[in-house]
């Protein structure tokens, strides 16, 4: 039952706010999460937070730059991930 309730909010999410917007927040706060966490639990949690602070960043750049808000929601959480990724690669320097 999970799925197909999963499965219709996303079909009338796409037609409210759009693809590109949908899909970003779907795949990229999950992988930024899975960039930085060490357990699922804290990338269920890493993966909210991610999305809820991009949205917040998104929506505040959308108004400074007058701006399309999905797009500066997507650029925001694309910067998180850039961030997350800068974060494996320390790590990985500090193991060797």
């Amino acid at each position: 039952i999970f799925t197909i309730l999963m499965a219709g909010i996303i079909a009338i999410s796409i037609k409210m706010v759009g693809l590109l917007l949908i899909t970003g927040m779907l795949i990229i706060p999950a992988a930024m999460a899975r960039n930085i966490s060490s357990s699922p639990q804290r990338m269920v949690i890493y993966s909210v937070l991610g999305g809820l602070l991009s949205v917040i960043l998104g929506l505040f750049s959308s108004l400074e730059f007058n701006s399309s808000s999905g797009p500066s929601i997507i650029a925001a959480a694309l910067f998180l991930f850039i961030l997350s990724l800068l974060n494996i690669k320390q790590s990985i320097k500090l193991k060797n």
